[in-house]
């Protein structure tokens, strides 16, 4: 079911106050040689620090020392620069706010209120020394919305979602679970498997083994190897402590 939209949203009430404040004979400022050596080393109306805070070639270390200032100047310069705070954020906060709307069957500005009430909480809250100051601002805004939303809609059912089962990518499994199952299968072997040919020379050398196995427990000598007599004037095969004159 879609989501209802029934009366006027908080956010358009904020964006057209914010508006007012800006869009005047005197319009809110702030200087930039207070914020950052990399803005303007003028005053800045807060309409075009909010654009620049939105350009992605401005840095993260820049935009946290704009929003440091502007959090610094809503808890100690009252109402209008609170609204000023709530201006600048408002693209955040409509992102969040139709992520929550998304197959919302309430009335989304109850939604909007709920976001912007949370982002209101965390201006007064929020550690500033920490860094991504508006992100972490714009996420307190989406749990509160949240909390609404799970509160008053139902999940969709499970039985309506799509199940699928396909075999993983290639390669897939453990060698521990390969050589595993081959012991279940009765395929692994020692020195080899069924994908692993034995290494060479090795049936040979275990025929050997089984045949001087199979002379001992006949009591015969004639496959054992035959040890080969010391040469002259070698000392292998004496007798410790003989002595060669």
């Amino acid at each position: 079911m879609a989501s209802r939209k029934s009366r006027h949203s908080p956010l358009d009430t904020a964006d057209a106050a914010f508006s007012a404040l800006v869009f005047g004979p005197m319009p809110l400022a702030v200087h930039g040689a207070e914020i950052s050596v990399y803005l303007p080393q003028r005053p800045i109306p807060v309409t075009e620090l909010k654009r620049l805070l939105l350009d992605r070639r401005t840095s993260r270390y820049v935009r946290d020392a704009a929003w440091r200032e502007l959090v610094h100047r809503a808890r100690v310069c009252g109402p209008s620069w609170t609204v000023a705070a709530v201006g600048v954020a408002l693209p955040g906060l409509r992102r969040v706010a139709g992520k929550l709307a998304c197959g919302y069957t309430g009335d989304t500005a109850d939604l909007d209120a709920e976001v912007l009430t949370g982002f209101l909480t965390a201006l007064r809250s929020i550690d500033t020394e920490r860094p991504k100051i508006a992100l972490r601002l714009c996420w307190i805004a989406y749990r509160a919305g949240a909390k609404l939303r799970h509160a008053t809609n139902d999940p969709p059912h499970a039985s309506s979602w799509p199940v699928t089962s396909t075999a993983p990518p290639r390669p897939w499994g453990h060698p521990d679970l390969v050589l595993a199952r081959g012991h279940r299968e009765g395929h692994h072997r020692r020195g080899g498997g069924p994908d692993r040919p034995d290494p060479p020379g090795r049936h040979t050398a275990d025929q050997r083994r089984e045949e001087t196995r199979s002379a001992v427990s006949r009591g015969t000598d004639a496959t054992l190897p035959r040890r080969t007599p010391p040469r002259r004037g070698d000392s292998r095969g004496k007798p410790r402590n003989f002595c060669v004159t």
